[in-house]
């Protein structure tokens, strides 16, 4: 066996080293450490003896977990700050920001995870940029990564009502023409509400539906901005009538409030109206 002695360290305080390299890298160090004091000429000396010896054993990531790091911040104000004390769930497993926004959650079992936020942790009408619940992909031995910005909610309020014309019936050309509501019309009261109609927003992949109420109205809350697809279904519309602006683009801002109003209209029917006339029975001829 060969082995290789060489001094490793000399100092002024009297240190001294020697170290043995052996096959396959492994070595023995010999130390001598002399403390020397301000009160005495020689202090004690210590002896010291390592062997080491590398141990090549194989490392490989785990395939089976993986671990989703992210940031929460206010996505509205200058600097984008972050947002603390914001409770997150995945996976039956919840995680809370710190200070500075961020949220782990560690050894994650690989695949698709889904990613909520808890409403309440975040304040009143703030919604997350992000699609909200989020699909998030683990892989294996790997951090993904995702931030996530809190902006205002936006709101849509609506209703549906006949509206309300000076005449009930109107002569064109010979034709009798129904318009408005004739029931309104004859109690001259306001133009009533018309519930159980439904009403859906789509946007980016994201659905979300309402039904108006025995006056007509309803309610959107907590939308994210941008251009949302409204689509009215007339099924429980009144008989013979129809919605003008049935399906269209509503286009909304964070902290935006909008109000909207849909005309029920009556569809066209026609009346012909038969001139008087006066019938006769002619007596029979007896045979």
């Amino acid at each position: 066996m060969k082995t290789a002695w060489g001094v490793q360290n000399v100092v002024s305080q009297g240190n001294f080293g020697l170290e043995c390299k052996l096959p396959h890298d492994a070595s023995i160090l010999f130390n001598a450490r002399n403390n020397v004091s301000w009160s005495a000429e020689k202090g004690p000396t210590f002896y010291e003896v390592f062997y080491s010896i590398p141990i090549d054993i194989p490392v490989g990531k785990n395939t089976s977990i993986g671990n989703l790091s992210g940031k929460v911040i206010d996505a509205e104000l200058p600097g984008k700050p972050p947002i603390p004390n914001v409770i997150l769930i995945m996976g039956g497993t919840a995680a809370v920001t710190d200070k500075s926004g961020r949220f782990v959650f560690p050894a994650i079992a690989s695949g698709t995870h889904t990613l909520t936020i808890e409403r309440k942790s975040v304040g009143l009408n703030r919604i997350s940029s992000v699609k909200m619940p989020a699909e998030i992909m683990i892989e294996g031995g790997e951090t993904s990564r995702i931030e996530i910005g809190m902006v205002k909610g936006a709101q849509l309020k609506g209703k549906f009502a006949y509206p309300l014309e000076d005449k009930s019936i109107s002569e064109a050309k010979g034709e009798l023409i129904l318009t408005g509501d004739i029931r309104q019309i004859l109690k001259k009261g306001p133009a009533t509400g018309l519930g159980n109609i439904l009403v859906e927003l789509s946007l980016e992949g994201e659905t979300v539906r309402r039904v108006s109420d025995n006056d007509g109205e309803f309610l959107f809350d907590a939308l994210k901005p941008g251009a949302w697809h409204y689509k009215v279904y007339e099924e429980n519309l009144p008989e013979n009538h129809y919605l003008k602006n049935a399906e269209g683009e509503i286009a909304l801002v964070a902290g935006d409030i909008k109000n909207v109003s849909f005309e029920v209209l009556p569809r066209r029917r026609q009346i012909q109206i038969v001139d008087e006339g006066e019938i006769k029975l002619k007596e029979a001829t007896p045979k």
